[in-house]
């Protein structure tokens, strides 16, 4: 890998604008495409800075990074090294978002001793979100720069996009109800509203990347919505420091069943599900991912003993009730992610089973400039109902989290 101090810069090929579907006013197609670029590395590496420079600000929305660790990406790719990437960085498996781009933005740096492994073959994949103007059609040419630590890190790095909830599932993570649903729980802003508020919930998970999920030092944040945004506050709720991922009422019903039934079977899975399935049925997704971590990683013993005892956890006590941020002003065009200015120990934790909430505040009137901006730029004289979608006159509601944690180990 370069040195430390190396800013590697990695350059897409152009993409001929003519892939835009354009027309009159109020027709012109946001255009999502990706890059596959390779940092040519000879051996693993750590990365502990990223910064996106858009060429062209006035037709890019938004760039995301992502992280190919297969390569994958370079299969799917035309002969320049594009390729077509709505919503996301397309049909790879092992991609992981890893920075971007928006109005506002700076550049992501990770503090000392920490940084985010990158395997030689790995490629990144820069996924541009284009806002088009119409004819003639503007050029860009965004380019990103990399920086590699040659030091091996005591903590790895996450950037989480939680959000954009349309719904809810059975534990109550996803969209909430809001007060102005007309017809069940949904994501919509009345037109004509001045202040509509949605609601997400989400459960930090027992389980990520098929391993144990751990304590999360959140290091920076950020809201993410579009033009009708007003406002935008995060805060997480935790359960009592002891509570166990699998309380006693719902694991040891499942444990005797698989004492009376499994224990000596060759396909689980089948035996669960003709003598278990109604006391697996009763697991919280919580409970059954942390069962899954711990018997994949050691033994189904050990996974009950694990996620029915009291988390060990390596931090102090946290606050039941903590604010992440409130964005009371929202501005679509100031997007950076604001770090805490505190040591990694005394940062905000996220861990597993501990609720992450937020809401999002929107006002779709003429009084809001940006409303009236965006109406003008379609055609239309009178607000709309907008409701969520990835294109620039959609909606969003997006959790961004910075964290740093520690890799897992079985022993």
């Amino acid at each position: 890998p370069p040195p430390s101090s190396d800013l590697a810069g990695a350059e897409p090929s152009v993409h001929p604008a003519g892939a835009w579907t354009t027309g009159p006013i109020g027709e012109v197609q946001d255009e999502f495409i990706c890059f596959t670029i390779d940092p040519e590395l000879s051996a693993d590496a750590w990365l502990d800075g990223l910064q996106v420079v858009p060429d062209n600000a006035l037709v890019v929305h938004h760039v995301l990074v992502g992280l190919d660790r297969t390569g994958a990406s370079e299969d799917i790719a035309d002969d320049d090294g594009v390729y077509p990437c709505f919503g996301g960085f397309g049909n790879i498996s092992d991609v992981a978002f890893i920075g971007a781009w928006v109005p506002g933005a700076a550049p992501i740096t990770l503090p000392d001793h920490s940084a985010l492994k990158v395997p030689a073959d790995a490629r990144f994949v820069l996924q541009m979100h284009y806002h088009p103007l119409g004819e003639p059609a503007e050029a860009d040419i965004t380019t990103v720069d990399l920086k590699y630590t040659t030091e091996t890190p005591e903590w790895l790095s996450l950037i989480a996009l939680i959000g954009n909830f349309d719904n809810a599932d059975s534990e109550g993570n996803g969209l909430e109800p809001g007060d102005d649903d007309s017809d069940g729980v949904e994501f919509r802003v009345p037109a004509g509203k001045g202040s509509h508020t949605e609601y997400m919930r989400f459960i930090s998970p027992a389980m990520l990347n098929n391993v144990p999920n751990s304590e999360h030092h959140i290091y920076s944040v950020a809201p993410h919505m579009h033009y009708l945004g007003k406002r935008m506050a995060a805060w997480v709720d935790r359960p009592a420091a002891d509570a166990p991922l699998c309380p006693s009422e719902e694991a040891s019903p499942f444990s005797k069943c698989l004492s009376q039934h499994c224990l000596s079977t060759d396909d689980l899975e089948a035996c669960i599900a003709e003598n278990c399935a109604s006391e697996f049925d009763n697991l919280s997704n919580l409970c059954e991912d942390c069962l899954t971590a711990y018997a994949n990683v050691a033994s189904p013993i050990a996974a009950f003993a694990t996620c029915g005892a009291a988390p060990n956890w390596e931090t102090k006590e946290q606050p039941a009730n903590e604010c992440l941020f409130d964005s009371p002003q929202y501005d679509f065009e100031w997007q950076r992610l604001y770090q805490y200015d505190s040591p990694v120990e005394d940062l905000p934790v996220v861990r597993p089973g501990d609720t992450l909430r937020w809401l999002c505040e929107y006002d779709n009137t003429m009084t809001n400039q940006a409303v009236a901006d965006a109406l003008e730029y379609q055609g239309l004289s009178e607000p709309i109902d907008v409701y969520l979608g990835d294109t620039t006159l959609d909606e969003m509601c997006l959790l961004v989290l910075q964290t740093l944690y520690k890799p897992y180990s079985a022993e």
